[in-house]
């Protein structure tokens, strides 16, 4: 079984979602996107273990974009509708035969289950939930047997791990341990049972013990009479052998046992994620279910960033019975993932919309190069509200600088300055458009010995193949004049401060050299004193401090991401 699809209905700010899923799914955006309702939304259809509470849902639930004349979108009539396609039904005989009813499609077979909060028809003014089978329409309820099938492993990003791991009822230790006692033998338990009254009778047996023991019962008696008497004693463990098996306590330290709350929140996270693992297979196993889904937001809180990286593998592979869906703010936990697998939201006036890395139109070569780029660092392009592609370190680091001339932050205007360090930008764009992220491009004009611009040529190219037509700067494709260097050279009063730097960096022959130039070097003199400076990227490093004119085609650029959309 897989998650095909979720559409949702007047759903908080979710009014209108449509967009695959999948059996891994890494959902990306920034805060009060919608990330966590995304959740909620997959919850109410097919987790039914949420509390009572969590289903009723109420007016604050419905969108605040609806015409309610009455101000109370409830007392006008709306409803609330959340739809889960499920395909890849054909191998599971099972959930076949629980989802037959839902099924919409038949070749190959999709079931559809769908959340309802709406009027109740036979009472006026009140509201009902529901899950149901198809779109809902002839009300035939999904029995909470049969979603029973799907066990829904949820965790929230303000979780208490030490406090789950000790409490029976949320505790993910609880389906192992149930496991074990339904697997201990008659005779064994008979053995347990007499090893237990034995150390019990040997303890309570101490003298100054049994007196305590007799002396809380007495009072006890005395104060409320033999009639409420409760018969207290005092034991070391309780004589049946299960109630001793679900008392097992996890210790941390190897031989030193000592106790959870030694530990640091990172390893409790990853143990935690282990026993869901765990959990989720053993019910599997057991045949208890059919499918388990895995729900988690931001599994990444307090671990160490190369943790971060492993946490995927500590929740566990999708597999055809198992499924994952994450929300992130994690660039390391990116890194770790198939880029196919982000799902990235954002705000827009009609209500949040989804974009799947999926639908990029990239080769298996091209997702390969783009896994690979998307490292810690670049992986925050996919975090970005826009993004500014550019060639090599050299742009990546003065970037800013132009920004910050220009009277622009970067942080507040949300956009990632994301080096390639090449000239191939047709995948990471590709990739940006599938995200629904405004990005830009600026590269060097290069021109060649006949003067006509390479660039011009290279983004011709790539706007083509994107499928753009028109101007190139009109879709965010600017070109540089010659190299980077060269057009920071040319620009504004910047000549001067490269003087500076180049001669700070230098060797002593530098300035002299620098004066031969008459304020016009050229490119060949340029590149060769960057080189004596050390490269560059020390160059670009150092030029970074000191106050720039932006070159024109960055200028534009950074016009551009600032009125995107």
């Amino acid at each position: 079984m897989r998650l095909a699809r979720i559409r949702t209905h007047n759903f908080r700010n979710l009014p209108s979602l449509d967009t695959a899923l999948g059996r891994s799914v890494v959902i990306v955006g920034e805060n009060r996107a919608g990330k966590s309702n995304l959740l909620q939304a997959i919850r109410l259809v097919l987790d039914s273990s949420l509390p009572y509470a969590d289903r009723r849902l109420s007016s604050k639930d419905f969108w605040d974009g609806l015409d309610c004349p009455s101000g109370d979108p409830m007392v006008d009539g709306y409803e609330i509708r959340i739809s889960l396609d499920l395909d890849e039904l054909s191998d599971d005989k099972r959930m076949m035969a629980t989802l037959g009813n839902g099924l919409v499609e038949l070749k190959p077979p999709v079931a559809r289950l769908t959340y309802k909060w709406a009027p109740d028809p036979k009472k006026d003014g009140i509201y009902t939930d529901g899950v149901y089978f198809a779109d809902g329409e002839d009300n035939r309820r999904v029995p909470n047997d049969l979603r029973d099938e799907v066990f829904v492993a949820f965790t929230s990003a303000l979780r208490d791990v030490e406090s789950d791991i000790r409490s029976w009822r949320r505790s993910p230790l609880r389906s192992l341990l149930e496991r074990v006692i339904g697997k201990i033998p008659p005779d064994e338990v008979a053995r347990l049972r007499a090893l237990l009254s034995e150390a019990n009778d040997q303890v309570v047996g101490l003298p100054d013990v049994e007196d305590l023991a007799t002396t809380v019962e007495r009072r006890v008696e005395a104060a409320v009479g033999p009639r409420h008497a409760l018969g207290a004693s005092l034991r070391t463990v309780p004589p049946q052998v299960d109630e001793v098996i679900r008392a097992l306590t996890l210790y941390v330290d190897g031989s030193q046992a000592r106790s959870l709350d030694t530990a640091s929140l990172g390893s409790l996270n990853i143990l935690y994620f282990v026993l869901l693992q765990l959990g989720s297979e053993a019910r599997l196993e057991g045949k208890e279910v059919s499918h388990t889904l895995v729900v988690a937001e931001e599994p990444e809180a307090h671990l160490h960033p190369h943790l971060q990286r492993s946490v995927l593998e500590a929740i566990g592979a999708p597999t055809d019975s198992r499924s994952i869906l994450v929300t992130t703010h994690s660039p390391q936990l990116v890194s770790a993932v198939d880029g196919r697998a982000l799902l990235r939201l954002s705000r827009k006036d009609g209500g949040t919309v989804a974009h799947s890395a999926a639908d990029a139109t990239l080769t298996e070569r091209e997702w390969g190069d783009v896994n690979r780029y998307l490292g810690a660092t670049q992986a925050e392009m996919v975090f970005a509200t826009k993004v500014l592609l550019v060639e090599g370190y050299a742009e990546e680091v003065l970037v800013p600088a132009f920004a910050s001339e220009h009277g622009m932050d970067l942080n507040k205007e949300g956009i990632t300055v994301c080096a390639i360090h090449g000239t191939h930008f047709l995948s990471y764009a590709k990739l940006c458009g599938s995200l629904g992220i405004p990005f830009a491009i600026v590269t060097d004009g290069d021109p060649g010995d006949d003067g006509e611009l390479e660039g011009r040529t290279r983004l011709s190219r790539l706007a083509e193949a994107m499928g753009l037509t028109g101007e190139l700067d009109g879709h965010g494709l600017f070109l540089g004049e010659d190299t980077l260097e060269v057009d920071l050279y040319r620009t504004a009063s910047n000549a001067e401060r490269i003087h500076v730097v180049l001669t700070e960096l230098g060797t002593r022959n530098t300035p002299s050299r620098i004066e031969t130039w008459n304020g016009s070097p050229s490119r060949k003199q340029l590149v060769d004193e960057i080189d004596h400076a050390g490269g560059k990227g020390r160059f670009a490093q150092r030029l970074a401090s000191e106050p720039l004119t932006a070159p024109a085609a960055f200028q534009r650029a950074l016009d551009f991401l600032r009125t995107a959309l």
